[in-house]
């Protein structure tokens, strides 16, 4: 086998015949890597002790810590040499290894193949919910946008989950359909059971705290804020729930919540004009009075809300509509006079 035995003799081995030292090779001549021998990786030569060198296939498909994978049966096979720039296709594709298309969401290698959403790209905006006399309520509009683009203007983002709770969210709407399947695979593995009993709102919403968290724990978080609002028979009679959870799985249970613009100006319109014994029809017309004060200050909001609602008998989620809206007010008009600047 064509061997170097110093780094120099190997330079001089190169230079002289064309041959390319390669990396150590131990075992394959009977000498282990102490020797410092250096392995040519030129084929079809009689070494001087008159060891035929291996062929390029059993060099080039060898493992990283330099052990061949072919051994020396199929030496002889390869007498003429091969051009190490353009190899055959059958060489060069024993020179790559598989590599996982799909790597581990807990991988930090930047190589990574696997990309994380490190920012939303189609999101939805706020959602309001609070409990009702005999319920709860929520409502959000239809809108979503492609950055700042209100580029879908009839998705839904309230669903029912189960018999007895609604889901809304805001934020990336593939995230929202991620969170549905695994609703979608918790409901069904409940139903198998077959033990009469039914997840609640309160095992849904914690469910989702820690599915929000552990996302959040491996650095690739669900870009969702999701509002969880439903109604079960417990020991103290119909229990009302209302919850929600952001994208860290920061969560809390309340009488009324909000995401989004809504956290900041819907939030404070509710705590003047909500009480416990709201009526649906008053209910209805306080979640108006908010989205129509979104309309106005949210410009990713669109005039076309959709209202739920989930009591004892069940979610119901009404179609679609639009409110009446009234943009004659004097900053709508010229909205530059008073401001500071330039302009």
């Amino acid at each position: 086998m064509a061997i170097a035995d110093t780094p120099s003799a190997a330079r001089r081995c190169s230079s002289s015949t064309g041959w390319r030292p390669g990396a150590i090779w131990p075992y394959l001549d009977g000498t282990g890597p102490s020797q410092g021998r250096v392995l040519c990786s030129r084929a079809g030569s009689p070494s001087s002790s008159g060891v035929v060198r291996p062929s390029p296939a059993h060099i080039l498909g060898s493992d990283r810590c330099g052990f061949a994978s072919g051994g020396v049966a199929g030496a002889a096979e390869a007498q003429n040499d091969i051009d190490v720039l353009n190899p055959p296709p059958e060489v060069e594709k024993l020179n790559h290894k598989k590599e996982l298309l799909v790597q581990p969401s807990s991988s930090m290698d930047v190589n990574c193949q696997r990309s994380l959403t490190m920012y939303p790209c189609v999101t939805g905006t706020s959602v309001i919910a609070f409990k009702y006399k005999d319920g709860v309520i929520m409502a959000c509009d239809t809108g979503a946008s492609y950055g700042s683009t209100l580029r879908y203007k009839s998705v839904e983002r309230i669903k029912a989950v189960g018999k007895h709770s609604l889901i809304g969210a805001s934020g990336e709407f593939s995230d929202f359909q991620e969170i549905l399947r695994y609703l979608d695979e918790l409901t069904l593995s409940d139903h198998m059971w077959d033990d009469g009993n039914s997840l609640g709102p309160k095992e849904i919403h914690s469910y989702l705290t820690r599915v929000m968290y552990n996302r959040r724990n491996k650095f690739d978080p669900l870009w969702n804020s999701l509002v969880l609002g439903g109604v079960k028979k417990g020991p103290k009679g119909d229990e009302k729930y209302l919850g929600m959870v952001n994208m860290i799985g920061t969560h809390f249970e309340e009488n009324y919540v909000a995401t989004g613009f809504g956290n900041h100006l819907a939030i404070p319109i509710l705590r003047a004009e909500w009480h416990e014994d709201i009526t649906f029809e008053e209910a209805v017309k306080l979640v108006e009075k908010c989205l129509l004060v979104l309309l106005y200050r949210d410009r990713s909001s669109i005039n076309k809300f959709q209202i739920a609602k989930i009591t004892t008998e069940g979610p119901t989620i009404h179609p679609p509509y639009s409110l009446k809206a009234y943009w004659g007010f004097s900053h709508f008009e010229n909205p530059a006079q008073g401001a500071v600047g330039s302009w």
